[in-house]
Order: C-alpha cells, then sequence, then structure tokens
C-alpha cells in the first residue's frame, strides 16, 4: 500500500489509494478531489502560471475520503484468512471531504448562538459610545462665549453703553418694626446705582459697591436680628471695556448692644470676578468651583500625617480581632502568633540586622509582625513603612534580618520526628493501607523574575512552568506535619537531581517507606538502605494496566493529595504566588522555608480519619 501523503487539499494523513489507470475513472477522482487546473509561481520568472494537476504513480488518496460502500464485503481471502487490507470497488469514487460535509444540528446552533453573542456585542458597545458622546456633551465647558450670548447674561447692562463710566452702588438694609414689638426683623432693600462720570470721557471704569445693614430693634428686646447679604458684582464685556477695576466695601452694623442677651448673626458674602473679559452669572459658578477645589488642595492628607510617626499596624493594634491576625499573618489567633515568636526564644533582643546596628523604630514583637505581613500579603516597602510609621530602609532591613533569623533558629528545631511518633499521628485509614510510610514527598516551584545573566536564565527556566523558577522539596509526615524542606535550586534542576543532593537520604530509617509521585523514580537510591518508594505504576511496555494495580494507584494517589494539600496551604503566603526580584531570590530558600514552618504552627488540614 502506498505510503505517501494524501493528495488532497487540507489533508496531511498518509497512505491510501492511488490513482485508477483507466482514464474516465481518473477524470472522476480529479473532479472529486477538485485538483484540475492550479496556480503555481515560476521559480524563474516569478510569475503566476496556470497548470493542470497531473496524477502520477505516488499520488495517493487516503482511506478517510471513502465510504464503507466503496470496498469490497469480503474479509475473509481465499485461504480463510483475515484481510490485512481493503480492495476498492471499481465504482469507487471519493466522497468524504471537508467541503462535502454537511452541517450538523450542533455546529448550526452553535453559530447561531455565536451570531447572536456578536449582535449583542456589537449593540451594546453601540450604546456605551452613545453614553460616552453623551457625557462628554454634558461635561464640555465652552470658554469662548459669542458677543450675543454675553449680552444676555451681563448684569450690568449701562457699562455696554459707555466704554468709561465710574459706578457707586449703595445697598441700604433697613428694619421697619418699632421698638419692643417682638417680633423678628423683616427688612427692605433698596439698591441705588450712579454713575460719575460722563459718557465718552476716556477715564478708566472703577466700580465700587457699598453695603450698609442696620438693625433697628432696641436693647434688650428679646429679638434675633438675622440678616444675609449676598452681593455679586459684575463687570461688563471685556471687549467693550478693556479696562474695569472693582472695589466692594462691605459695611455690617447692627444696633443691638453688648451683653443685650440677643444674637445678631449678619452675613455678607460678596463674591468679586476678574476684572478682565466678561462677568456673568456662568463665569460667577466657574469662579465657586475653583474656590473650592483650592480650599480642598489646601486642607492637609489626615492620613499622611497620621503615618508620620504614628504607625496604625501593630500588635496592640490587631491583638483583639483574629480576623486581623489571620488577615496580616496568616495564623489564626494572637496566641499561635505569640507561640511562634516565643519559639525564637531570646535571641530575638541582640540580633545583628544586615545593613546597620541596632532598630530602635520598632520592637522585636513589631518587626516579626512585620515579617509576617511582608510574606502573606507581599506589600511593597512603601507602603509597610507608612503602615508600621517607618522608612522604606528600616523595613528591608528589618525584613532581611528577621527572615534569616527564624530560618536559622526553626533549622535547629528537629522537625523530623520519630516513627513511633508518625505512627501514633497517622490518620486510621492512611495507617491501615500504608503502615510504614514515613514522608510523602512532592516538588514545588517558586517564580522569580528573569536573571540579566544568561547562564542563570538557563538554569532557571523551568520547562514544565515555562517560566524562571525556584524549585524546593517538601516532604510531609502522613498526619500533616512539615518535616522536610529542602534548599532551592533552578527551575531546571529534576527532582532525582534535588533528591541525590538532599539529606533526605540520611533521615530514613531502614524497612521505611516513602510515598511520592511518578515522576521520583528514584529506587535505586534509597534500595542501599532498605527504604521503598511508593510510586504510580509505569505500563512497561504494556498496553493496559491490570485492575489490581489500578486500585494500588488510586490509593496512592488518594494519600499522597495530603502533601499537595500542604504545599497549597504554604501558598496562602503571597510571596510564594508573585515573581520574587533579586534580593528575594537570594533569599529564596529562607523565604520559603520560613512559609512551610509556619504551617506547622497551624491547624493541621489532615483528619484523624483521613
Amino acid at each position: 500500500m502506498p505510503s505517501g501523503c494524501c493528495c488532497v487539499p487540507g489533508c496531511s494523513r498518509r497512505g491510501g489509494h492511488t490513482f485508477p489507470e483507466d482514464e474516465e475513472r481518473r477524470k472522476s477522482w480529479m473532479h472529486a478531489v477538485r485538483r484540475g487546473i492550479e496556480s503555481i509561481v515560476d521559480e524563474e520568472t516569478s510569475e503566476l502560471k496556470k497548470k493542470k494537476f497531473a496524477p502520477t504513480k505516488h499520488s495517493i488518496v487516503c482511506h478517510g475520503h471513502f465510504v464503507e460502500s466503496d470496498y469490497h464485503n469480503k474479509k475473509l481471502t481465499v485461504d480463510g484468512l483475515k484481510r490485512t487490507r481493503q480492495n476498492l470497488k471499481k465504482t469507487a469514487v471519493p466522497s468524504v471531504f471537508k467541503w462535502s460535509k454537511e452541517k450538523t444540528a450542533a455546529q448550526l446552533s452553535r453559530e447561531e448562538r455565536h451570531q447572536k453573542k456578536e449582535e449583542n456585542r456589537k449593540r451594546k458597545a453601540a450604546e456605551e459610545w452613545e453614553q460616552r458622546t453623551e457625557e462628554l456633551d454634558r461635561k464640555r465647558v465652552y470658554t469662548d462665549l459669542d458677543l450675543s450670548y454675553c449680552e444676555e447674561i451681563c448684569v450690568s447692562t449701562d457699562s455696554l453703553i459707555s466704554s468709561d463710566c465710574s459706578e457707586s452702588v449703595e445697598i441700604v438694609s433697613t428694619c421697619s418694626l418699632p421698638e419692643n414689638s417682638g417680633n423678628e426683623c423683616s427688612e427692605s432693600v433698596e439698591i441705588v446705582s450712579t454713575c460719575s462720570l460722563p459718557e465718552n470721557s476716556g477715564n478708566e471704569c472703577s466700580e465700587s459697591v457699598e453695603i450698609v445693614s442696620t438693625c433697628s430693634l432696641p436693647e434688650n428686646s428679646g429679638n434675633e436680628c438675622s440678616e444675609s447679604v449676598e452681593i455679586v458684582t459684575t463687570c461688563s464685556d471685556s471687549l467693550i471695556l478693556p479696562d474695569c477695576s472693582e472695589s466692594v466695601e462691605i459695611v455690617s452694623t447692627c444696633s443691638l448692644p453688648e451683653n443685650s442677651g440677643n444674637e445678631c448673626s449678619d452675613q455678607a458674602t460678596p463674591t468679586q470676578t476678574p476684572s478682565a473679559g466678561c462677568s456673568s452669572s456662568s463665569s460667577y459658578f466657574f469662579t465657586v468651583e475653583s474656590n473650592e477645589a483650592e480650599d480642598e488642595s489646601e486642607q492637609p492628607d489626615s492620613d499622611t500625617e497620621r503615618t508620620k510617626g504614628q504607625p496604625y499596624l501593630s500588635v496592640e493594634a490587631i491583638k483583639h480581632d483574629n480576623k486581623l491576625v489571620h488577615h496580616y499573618t496568616g495564623l489564626e489567633t494572637i496566641y499561635i502568633f505569640m507561640h511562634a515568636f516565643w519559639s525564637l526564644g531570646d535571641a530575638v533582643d541582640h540580633l545583628i540586622y544586615t545593613y546597620s546596628s541596632g532598630c530602635t523604630a520598632l520592637t522585636p514583637v513589631n518587626q516579626f509582625l512585620l515579617m509576617l505581613v511582608k510574606l502573606r500579603r507581599y506589600y511593597p516597602h512603601f507602603e509597610l513603612g507608612r503602615m508600621f510609621g517607618v522608612s522604606r530602609f528600616v523595613v528591608q532591613k528589618v525584613f532581611t534580618t528577621w527572615v534569616n533569623f527564624c530560618y536559622f533558629q526553626w533549622r535547629e528545631v528537629d522537625w523530623w520526628p520519630k516513627r513511633q511518633m508518625v505512627s501514633h499521628h497517622c490518620p486510621v485509614d492512611f495507617k491501615r493501607k500504608f503502615p510504614s510510610t514515613r514522608v510523602i514527598v512532592d516538588a514545588t516551584e517558586v517564580r522569580v523574575k528573569r536573571p540579566s545573566n544568561p547562564k542563570a536564565q538557563r538554569i532557571s527556566f523551568s520547562s514544565y512552568k515555562h517560566s524562571n523558577t525556584v524549585k524546593v522539596l517538601v516532604g510531609v509526615t502522613p498526619g500533616g506535619l512539615t518535616s522536610f524542606v529542602s534548599d532551592a535550586y533552578g527551575g531546571s534542576s529534576s527532582d532525582r537531581q534535588i533528591v541525590e543532593r538532599s539529606a533526605l537520604t540520611t533521615l530514613c530509617d531502614p524497612h521505611d517507606s516513602i510515598m511520592a509521585d511518578k515522576g521520583f523514580n528514584v529506587q535505586d537510591i534509597f534500595a542501599l538502605r532498605d527504604v521503598h518508594i511508593n510510586i504510580p505504576a509505569f505500563f512497561k511496555q504494556k498496553n493496559r494496566l491490570s485492575p489490581t494495580t489500578r486500585a494500588d494507584d488510586r490509593k496512592i494517589a488518594s494519600k499522597r493529595v495530603h502533601v499537595e494539600r500542604v504545599i497549597g496551604m504554604a501558598k496562602v503566603y503571597a510571596i510564594c504566588q508573585q515573581k520574587l526580584n533579586l534580593l528575594e531570590t537570594k533569599l529564596a530558600t529562607q523565604i520559603i522555608s520560613v512559609c512551610f514552618f509556619l504551617c506547622n504552627f497551624r491547624k493541621t488540614i489532615i483528619g484523624r480519619f483521613a
């Protein structure tokens, strides 16, 4: 059977049937596969030419373009053996192509749904565009006003006639109630506007407004005088009055004597508009908005002042709220937080800091809290400095020092429990199925920013994560205790390489067993210490696994998932979910180890009967 590639356009399968020698059948096949006259590019002249397709003895059509009825029904040979190949009938013509298949009901329904979604998307986009256009039209401010509009809104119409005018406006507010009437004060306002300069005198316009507010209530009348006067002085159009200077004088007097027992609330709020240009009612509102914006900008930032030397995040601030403790530290209660702090011993008062000597701005327990907040929330140093009332330099110094200190201090603790302790805390079902299991191991990766050194890029690139990472090997007891954390290696390191370089081979006792994933094919490494590796079975040239083997693999997978859950609990700390920078990459071993050690202070997530 020919093994060449199928000559049908769009088909790349190999093996099939050659074109028939009969001329009529050959033409029918060529017409069916749509390989009549083709356009090709001449290599010498680079011109487009047409060439007729001529099938050769190597041109084939694969089996996928024929239906079952195109073959003979004889399944056995003359000798009674099963046929290894099927023979085409002499009338067979290829008929199964991409362009000949009818669309199914599911495909039609899918296309209809896609078309409706596209129409809805376009309609919503058009509606959003219309709304945005309307909002822009409403917010647009027209700065160049027409003269006709300015004439309508200008308050002072007399100034349009004379280019030089000196005008004085006197407002007299009097009270018409008699003395001791016991009633409130009702006022009448009279406005008198006069111009002291002749027309076309060539002088500049000086406008003065005098407000005199008087109250005639007698002393000890028991009444209140409440006055509110608001004056808006405007100037004519700058096109007619090029120079206009204004002055506003407000005189507010009250006739109530001192210590009369009455109240006098007198408000006069004049608003002056700029002397150049037309001052209208619309320009008045613009002036008010700008004044309010200036007042807001002059107000001090209360949050900024509060953070200067006054931290609003400390142990004293969160010790009464366990939800805040869990939010910032990842530990459930303040008692667990203090237990983790007390486990570091008295050395917390005698630390040698990384970049300078001493840190008096924060107490040791607040420094420990700062480190946990950085691990848990991964806030920038600037934000942490504002939260704790210190500088960014102090935050970096405290974090670097305390991560190293916690790593080396907790490293002194023997996290590897004895065989009797593991068996005592092992879940019931786990102990029944895998009684000799000492530890469950798995590898995890944390992304880092791509280094500039090409060699470092190659070492840290992980083909599994498709990114630059660091990888660590984690071991968890059947009860959920993190008993082993290796050093951090580049993402290109394999699981076997990390196991060979780690101390895991020396920690296990004879007759122990280690549960791992299929990638940990390290039985030869632990064979010398008589340690068994429980991993899922390989196929090993088998087409399928036996039912017993599949059942054993399911048991291993159901128990091995505990290490995945512990790794997920450690990655609650956001620093393990983000890309580590250059400084944090150098501290990757310390950071990841501290995150896993903190999980041991939390309540176990593996049940007693898991």
